[in-house]
């Protein structure tokens, strides 16, 4: 029996673990939190507080808690609570009682027997008095006395001594004359109720020197009401300071009654001039008293003199030889009305390389009103344009505002383009509208060359875009060198930054001229380099540097034949002077030294003569005699080589004949000559000739002016002599 009786207990044991267990029901949490905090003036009577919001969640009985505020000197003037939300059939009734010390009062929450309420928030709505020493934090202490209230704080005001934020509604601008009585507005903005305070504390402006106020005819109003505060009413305002330099703007007490709601007051005054005092410039108002008040000080405004100012609403970055170019807007703005003179004009002149394409529109406002004739051209260049200006008496002032100009301007021109504006309307000055950008630089380095000798090596150029797009497709870049510099070679050229596109197979030479084409832009600044650059410099050329001009369509559109028009055709406010080109003169983009002409060494100069059918010559004064004469063969001079070579100061051992080719050498020049061809080889440049060289009774004979002129000498011919200076 006892193991029987052990095995059932055992198995209640077991059967009771494996039972669920009830647990006891969990109370509900309850939160506080305010609405709002709003900031408080004090002493303040009647303040509105922040409403408590009190998250109750499941409501099923009845529960009570004290709401107290920080002391005694806090005194509740008005409360309320409300059932803001709840779930159910029933809700829940909640009250509020001020207890007799007036800073508490209980909060009691209940629920009908048999019902039940979710999700239930009450508003605990107060309004109180607040002491003169209240500062920082304002916080409703909640103390649990039954049920599930529980305990808790909230801050539900903040306390501190108010500020206001003083602004202008615009700026005025001063006359000798003084302003009219409320043309000046000022904006007081509160923080908070009274915060402009009562108890005649003040907010002070004070003038500079030389200008008082004008309050007669002053207003002050309300600006969300737009009712007068001006007055002697509890809360009302008080202006003093007419004639002096300080007004002073001065609350009336409210008394035991309560501050006015927050607010921000406007004051519409005047300003008077004392002309011998008073400076012209800014006007900066003082801002003072004993309220607490910001910024320190308002520049209200400028005391002005008659005049116009003038100014550029824009620099804009422009490309030289370009047509259209859009430039800044220039605004013309009277500094006090009736500063234009009726009647009178207004120029407008650029600078020299530029001109004006178009003035499409002026806009005017204010004035009399002011109205202008139209801009017409002053002069023949196209620089100059002007208008004529009506402006009636009592408009107020004048703004005149050119926009969209546009210009033309020189291939050659960089930098700033600043407009002069003068006239006899008393406009005057200067502003910047554009600046303008080089559409190339170019570089290069600077060897010395000799004069009278062929194809000698020249600098490398480097052309740099100054910015993409600057060197125009399907057009092209022309090199000049100047009169008796030829190009000896074709150049390599190749561009070596970006992504400009040249047709390498068209670029030609002629003369001292070098021709690129451009096939395509660039979409990022590009450069271009020249390189194995061989001059032939003929003995015309003055020592010194040799300047190479970097021109054509491609970089120079106000020159081009497919952009510009015809002589005589209007552009813009001038005439095209040559069909084509706006700007004849100006067609070189940039130059560039890439070469120094320098005067051979004294030993190296001479001269010879040949007589035709003669075996004798003189060379330097000296005669001699050759085992060959001189003849003339397709109106060429044919020499013995030797003889000739000798005779141009080529030393004997480098004087060479091998399987039918010459071979000279002096100084830096090496010469190859073909029996019956006619190219010649100088150093590394092919030179052409029309005669061959040829071999006539055992004797090697050369054309005589293509030799001599390959060493960098003068031929000439005058009655059967050939004279060669060198």
């Amino acid at each position: 029996m006892r193991k029987a009786v052990s095995i059932l207990v055992t198995l209640a044991m077991l059967i009771g673990l494996l039972l669920p267990v009830a647990a006891p029901a969990a109370a509900g949490v309850v939160t506080y939190s305010a609405l709002s905090a709003p900031t408080i003036v004090p002493p303040a009577t009647g303040a509105t507080l922040g409403q408590i919001q009190i998250d109750l969640g499941t409501v099923s009985g009845n529960s009570t808690a004290v709401v107290s505020l920080p002391n005694t000197d806090y005194t509740i003037t008005a409360s309320s609570v409300t059932v803001a939300a709840y779930t159910g059939t029933t809700a829940p009734t909640a009250t509020f009682t001020v207890s007799a010390a007036g800073h508490e009062g209980v909060l009691a929450v209940s629920q009908a027997p048999g019902t039940a309420s979710t999700d239930v928030k009450l508003l605990l709505a107060l309004s109180a008095n607040i002491p003169s020493d209240a500062d920082g934090d304002i916080k409703a202490t909640i103390n649990s006395l039954s049920g599930q209230l529980s305990s808790g704080e909230v801050i539900v005001a903040k306390a501190n001594s108010g500020s206001v934020e003083v602004s202008l509604v615009d700026t005025v601008t001063i006359s000798e004359a003084g302003t009219s009585a409320t043309a000046l507005s000022v904006n007081f903005k509160e923080n908070a109720a009274g915060a402009i305070k009562g108890e005649n504390n003040t907010i002070k402006l004070t003038l500079p020197k030389g200008l008082t106020w004008n309050t007669t005819g002053a207003t002050f109003i309300n600006v969300g009401t737009g009712a007068s505060a001006l007055g002697v009413a509890a809360g009302q305002f008080a202006i003093s300071g007419n004639g002096d330099k300080t007004l002073v703007l001065n609350r009336v007490t409210w008394g035991a009654g309560a501050a006015p709601a927050k607010a921000m007051y406007r004051l519409s005054v005047g300003v008077n001039v004392n002309t011998e005092d008073a400076k012209f410039g800014d006007v900066e108002v003082t801002v003072g008293g004993t309220s607490t008040s910001s910024p320190a000080s308002l520049v209200i405004g400028k005391y002005a003199d008659y005049g116009v100012s003038v100014k550029a609403k824009s620099v804009e970055d422009i490309t030289s030889g370009r047509v259209d170019e859009e430039i800044g807007d220039i605004e013309i703005k009277e500094d006090l009305a009736d500063s234009i003179y009726s009647g009178r004009t207004i120029t407008l002149e650029l600078p020299r390389g530029a001109k004006w394409a178009t003035i499409p529109t002026t806009t005017i406002s204010g004035g009399g009103p002011v109205t202008i004739s139209g801009w017409v051209r002053e002069g023949s260049d196209g620089r100059k344009v002007k208008t004529t200006v009506t402006n009636p008496v009592g408009g107020g002032k004048a703004t005149i505002t050119l926009e969209n100009v546009t210009i033309d301007t020189a291939v050659d021109f960089s930098g700033d383009v600043a407009v002069k504006i003068a006239g006899s309307a008393g406009v005057a000055g200067e502003v910047v509208v554009a600046k303008a950008v080089a559409p190339i630089t170019v570089t290069a380095n600077v060897p010395d060359v000799k004069i009278g000798v062929q194809g000698q090596v020249a600098g490398d150029i480097s052309i740099v875009e100054g910015k993409k797009e600057a060197i125009k497709r399907n057009k092209e870049l022309v090199l000049t060198a100047p009169v008796g510099v030829d190009f000896a070679n074709l150049p390599t050229v190749e561009v070596t930054e970006g992504d400009l596109d040249i047709d390498e197979k068209a670029i030609s030479k002629s003369a001292n001229t070098l021709t690129i084409p451009v096939t395509s832009d660039s979409s990022k600044a590009s450069t271009i380099k020249i390189s194995n650059i061989k001059f032939t410099v003929n003995r015309s050329v003055p020592e010194g540097p040799i300047k190479v001009d970097v021109a054509g369509n491609a970089v120079d559109e106000v020159n081009d034949n497919a952009v510009t028009l015809a002589a005589g055709f209007a552009r813009g406010f001038y005439t095209i002077p040559v069909s084509g080109e706006l700007f004849p003169q100006n067609d070189v983009a940039a130059t560039v030294i890439n070469a120094k002409v320098v005067t051979p060494a004294p030993a190296e100069t001479g001269s010879v003569i040949f007589n035709v059918g003669s075996s004798v010559y003189t060379t330097n004064g000296v005669v001699k005699v050759m085992d060959a004469a001189p003849y003339i063969k397709n109106n060429r001079t044919y020499v013995p080589v030797r003889f000739l070579a000798l005779s141009l100061g080529v030393a004997e051992e480098n004087i060479a004949y091998e399987n039918g080719v010459v071979t000279l050498k002096k100084g830096d020049a090496t010469l190859k000559l073909t029996i019956g061809d006619k190219t010649m080889m100088n150093n590394d440049a092919t030179v052409a000739m029309d005669v061959a060289p040829e071999v006539v009774n055992g004797r090697t004979m050369l054309p005589a002016r293509f030799v001599a002129e390959g060493f960098g000498a003068l031929v000439g011919f005058s009655n059967g002599q050939v004279v060669i200076s060198y």
